[in-house]
């Protein structure tokens, strides 16, 4: 083994402990596992991890995830799938916890096929922000939380609204779970300069000044970055937005759009679309996620491009 190098421990586990897959063979699960908890005690005893995966479809309750730690041995770590309400955002009404949906949901709403996030009112959306942060702390509090996953399907590309959204998720997420992203949409990570985006709203909040007179943009350190999110006031941030020290590649190095208009020090400069100052989508992305400490997921559908021939350094052909 090189000597100087961490060590990094590599814990294996599945999207689920009742998974089809897993579960319809028939040669993992011993007949006496009749029950999820039977399952998920046989399942610790091979595996170090697993992802809750229910969670997509309704937010578990506190007892239930209690008696899942209670069930699989020390150091045994739990990925938790935020509700899916919070990353399709729709859902169907029935998804929603009973008592909520009876306090804050019209006749109208109740009786329709989904409801979207938009058409909840604030304080419903507050307290399924609540409720689920409530779950996780459950994990978080005995220290079996890996990450809270939010899984952002095909449609789900890089316009400024949609980066400002993810934003938003990691400052209604508690400060202290990992957040961890997957983009399914491979846009996220394209290599054309013509579709970079990074919202001029989110520069003050990531620590971004930009120098338009010498046309070049600016990474500033944590401590500027921390500055900057005491002083904004965009509707897209929030001094609640933890910022992750950045160790900033060459490949994150930038330049400037044609057309100039950049935002300084995150105040709007009545461009009327946000340019691109990132060399390309795949930089914009991975320096927004560094910044806000979001961990990276590559897509599982990618997984065919996965080469060969270098599996200690794997990479996709859409530059991830």
């Amino acid at each position: 083994m090189t000597s100087g190098l961490p060590t990094i421990p590599v814990l294996t586990g599945s999207c689920g402990w009742t998974d089809d897959t897993i579960f319809k063979c028939g040669r993992f699960y011993p007949r006496s596992a009749r029950t999820a908890v039977d399952r998920l005690r046989h399942y610790s005893r091979f595996f170090s991890c697993v992802e809750i995966d229910t969670s997509t479809y309704a937010i578990p309750r506190p007892h239930q995830v209690r008696e899942w730690m209670a069930e699989v041995p020390k150091g045994f770590l739990f990925a938790i799938k935020i509700f899916g309400l919070f990353a399709s955002r729709h859902v169907a009404p029935g998804a929603l916890p009973r008592d909520l949906r009876a306090a804050h949901l019209s006749p109208e709403q109740e009786a329709q096929t989904t409801v979207r996030l938009s058409e909840l009112s604030p304080a419903l959306v507050d307290a399924l922000w609540q409720r689920m942060n409530e779950v996780i702390a459950e994990l978080h509090q005995g220290g079996m939380l890996s990450v809270v996953v939010f899984q952002f399907h095909v449609s789900f590309d890089p316009s400024p609204d949609n980066i400002c959204y993810v934003a938003e998720c990691r400052r209604r997420l508690w400060h202290q779970f990992p957040m961890a992203v997957e983009f399914r949409n491979r846009k996220w990570y394209s290599l054309g300069a013509a579709e970079a985006v990074l919202p001029h709203r989110l520069y003050s909040e990531l620590g971004i000044e930009t120098q338009p007179a010498s046309d070049k943009l600016q990474h500033d350190g944590p401590a500027a970055a921390g500055a900057g999110l005491e002083s904004s006031s965009s509707s897209c941030t929030s001094s609640a937005l933890s910022l992750a020290p950045a160790s900033l590649e060459a490949d994150l190095t930038c330049a400037v759009a044609s057309g100039g208009g950049l935002a300084k020090k995150g105040h709007d400069t009545g461009a009327s679309a946000d340019p691109a100052p990132f060399r390309n989508q795949k930089s914009a992305t991975l320096y927004f996620m560094r910044r806000t400490g979001i961990v990276n997921i590559p897509s599982d559908d990618l997984a065919s491009e996965m080469p060969p021939h270098d599996a200690a350094q794997p990479s996709f052909q859409d530059g991830r």
